[in-house]
């Protein structure tokens, strides 16, 4: 006679030992496990999903939305000239954000100098490098640095040309291009500056 395998006589005699109510407990028991882990889950999304604060920031000049990259137009450059614009940032979202700006580019009586992020990471270099080459100062400001929730700030530029400078070639040469341009192309901007506003969401220390 052939002798029943070992492992099939144990699944048999479990078979045997296992009832029905014994089935019903199992089934129920997982059952309440599952429908416990479900609810779980989703108390921890909503967990998360609650901490999202909203991000809402906007630039606003001579009443009108921009975008992050202002161009300022000068319409008139000239030795004596003085001039300023300023750019209101409302923040209506929930968290305050670090304000800064990058200077794009510089158009000239026609000439554009670009200039690259690496070079606006020393912000005061590059605008000594710009007073160097240019006869006039550009200074940007910001009202704030920080831009507090639900508030607004400024961001404020101004550009001054001497009248002399204390370089009577340079000043001359200088002039002589401001009023060559200005004849040859009077409806043309004389100066034109490209900024980008930076807005960026300000972190927050956590204990």
């Amino acid at each position: 006679m052939k002798q029943e395998p070992l492992i099939k006589t144990i699944i048999r005699r479990l078979k045997k030992r296992i009832s029905a109510k014994t089935l019903v407990i199992l089934i129920v028991t997982l059952s309440v496990n599952s429908f416990a882990w479900f609810i779980y889950a989703n108390k921890v999304s909503s967990g998360i999903e609650a901490t999202v604060k909203a991000w809402n920031v906007t630039f606003e000049l001579d009443d009108g939305e921009i975008t992050e990259y202002i161009t300022i137009d000068v319409d008139e450059l000239y030795p004596g000239k003085s001039f300023s614009k300023s750019i209101t940032i409302y923040n209506n979202g929930d968290t305050d954000a670090d304000l800064s700006y990058e200077i794009s580019s510089i158009k000239v009586f026609g000439v554009t100098n670009t200039y690259t992020p690496a070079q606006n990471e020393n912000i005061s270099s590059l605008l000594a490098t710009i007073q160097s080459d240019f006869p006039f100062t550009l200074t940007p400001s910001f009202s704030s640095a920080v831009l507090a929730s639900r508030s607004h700030e400024t961001f404020n530029i101004s550009i001054n040309w001497p009248y002399e400078s204390g370089n009577d070639a340079r000043d001359t040469d200088w002039g002589q291009r401001a009023y060559t341009y200005s004849q040859t192309y009077p409806n043309l901007p004389s100066l034109q500056i490209q900024i980008k506003i930076i807005a960026a969401q300000r972190r927050t220390e956590t204990p």
